[in-house]
C-alpha cells in the first residue's frame, strides 16, 4: 500500500460545502471518473469528517 499526500489550491465557483461533499464521496466518484488511475479506494476509518483514512 502506498501513502500519498497531496495539497492543491483551486479556485472554484462552487461553495465550500459543495466541494467538501464531493470530497467525502471521492472513494466512489474517483474510480468512475478516472479508472486508469483509481481501481478501488477503500475506506479504512471514516465518519466522513476531518481525519478520515482512505486507502
Amino acid at each position: 500500500m502506498d501513502v500519498v499526500y497531496v495539497e492543491i489550491e483551486i479556485t472554484s465557483s462552487l461553495s465550500a460545502s459543495k466541494v467538501f461533499k464531493v470530497y467525502t464521496y471521492f472513494d466512489i466518484i474517483a474510480p468512475k471518473i478516472n479508472p486508469e488511475s483509481y481501481k478501488t479506494i477503500t475506506v479504512i476509518k471514516s465518519d466522513g469528517g476531518v481525519g478520515s483514512i482512505r486507502a
